[in-house]
């Protein structure tokens, strides 16, 4: 009771709660305005679940970017894909003064529940170099690329969290496309960090709803791979019972396991 600054009693106070931090970080006069002209950039290591068919039909390669931390390859399917390693340089003299700023805080708060356990402080301490580096690539590229929009899969990653937060800074709007199906009540799902959350249908829309993302934030888009129902051309179902020696006078049931 002594420390806690902010309470939580409803699930709809989560959201707003995180908004106040994040809005400060919107359009930071350091940084000139959006650049409205600039491409797309796709950060791929998170499972988007586009199949080749979105990227064919959705995204125009000379307007699109796809972003990863290490690749083998030079595009996909016509895109560019550019690499955060390729921006990397050295910080480590920054996240030293990070880490003793980090130190000097916690023996500050010695009596504080989290801030004062052994555990919270070294993977806290050990984490700083990672993201320090991490934080200076992204600015680079940033910097060094006009980027009008970003999509991510998922904003429960260091990489992806940082890249969202990043484009607010320069007030680049952003998308989180879901990740999967809501399955439990936090799990990295909330909170939206990104101009807009994609999400499934009506259920995904009031899970987050209720936990006090409003409903400009909130776009219902279906799933990526549910397009491929109406335009993959299918085999007639003779032909398929046949490629699989299945007996047509009796009924198929399809068990989806993951």
């Amino acid at each position: 009771e002594q420390v806690i600054k902010y309470k939580i009693n409803r699930e709809s106070e989560i959201q707003p709660y995180f908004d106040r931090y994040v809005e400060k970080m919107k359009n930071h006069r350091h940084f000139k305005s959006k650049k409205s002209h600039g491409k797309i950039l796709i950060y791929s290591d998170v499972k988007l679940r586009f199949p080749p068919m979105i990227y064919k039909s959705y995204f125009n390669a000379s307007q699109t970017i796809i972003l990863s931390k290490q690749s083998q390859r030079d595009e996909y399917f016509g895109i560019p894909v550019h690499t955060i390693a390729d921006n990397e340089i050295d910080s480590s003299t920054m996240a030293q003064n990070y880490i003793k700023m980090a130190e000097r805080i916690f023996t500050r708060h010695d009596q504080h529940p989290i801030f004062s356990q052994t555990v919270f402080q070294n993977k806290f301490i050990h984490l700083i170099p990672e993201m320090v580096n991490l934080l200076v690539a992204l600015d680079q590229y940033y910097d060094q690329h006009a980027i009008s929009c970003v999509i991510v899969g998922y904003t429960g990653t260091p990489i992806s969290r940082v890249i969202t937060l990043l484009a607010a800074q320069r007030g680049i709007p952003s998308i989180c496309m879901q990740h999967g199906s809501i399955l439990c009540k936090v799990g990295g799902y909330t909170p939206v960090l990104a101009t807009k959350q994609a999400v499934y249908g009506p259920y995904e829309m009031n899970w987050y709803k209720k936990r006090g993302v409003p409903d400009y934030r909130l776009a219902m888009i279906g799933h990526p791979r549910f397009d491929i129902i109406y335009t993959k051309k299918t085999k007639p179902r003779k032909q398929f019972m046949k490629k699989l020696k299945l007996n047509p006078k009796y009924k198929n049931v399809l068990i989806v396991t993951q």
